[in-house]
């Protein structure tokens, strides 16, 4: 899960890089690729009916194999995601700045530290804010 978190950040970030490195084989690592999120996928989707905690692979081992493995999965994973957050956010941002019309070279740190901070305020907010955030959508209960 560590390895498909921080090399699925890179791969969605960087298509053209992944094509032009790869080659003719681009198709064919994109389609493995797929096919081992797949994989992952149905592994959690048959693993969530074993227990009803929230915490995915965390509540999953927890259940499976005790207290102890759950923590270090939960540990391990916390660690995982921040390198993956931290990754996909630096690329978010300069993607970013090169869509307003930066050259990558010309993106200072400043620049993608302050355009990074921006980003984490505004999910923060929308993390914060929740289901109570509606803007003109109407909720399902109520078709």
């Amino acid at each position: 899960m560590t390895i498909n978190s921080i090399i699925g950040t890179g791969i969605f970030l960087s298509p053209g890089g992944v094509a032009k490195q790869s080659g003719a084989l681009a198709p064919f690592i994109y389609v493995c690729a797929a096919v081992f999120a797949i994989m992952l996928a149905l592994t959690f989707a048959s693993a969530s009916k074993y227990t009803r905690e929230s915490g995915a692979a965390y509540a999953y081992v927890r259940t499976a194999f005790g207290d102890n493995t759950g923590l270090y999965v939960g540990i391990t994973r916390f660690v995982s995601a921040s390198i993956a957050w931290g990754v996909m956010a630096t690329g978010a941002v300069g993607t970013a700045f090169q869509i307003l019309g930066y050259q990558s070279d010309a993106i200072t740190f400043g620049m993608r530290t302050i355009g990074f901070i921006v980003l984490m305020v505004v999910l923060f907010i929308i993390n914060v804010l929740g289901t109570r955030f509606r803007v003109g959508i109407k909720p399902l209960n109520d078709w």
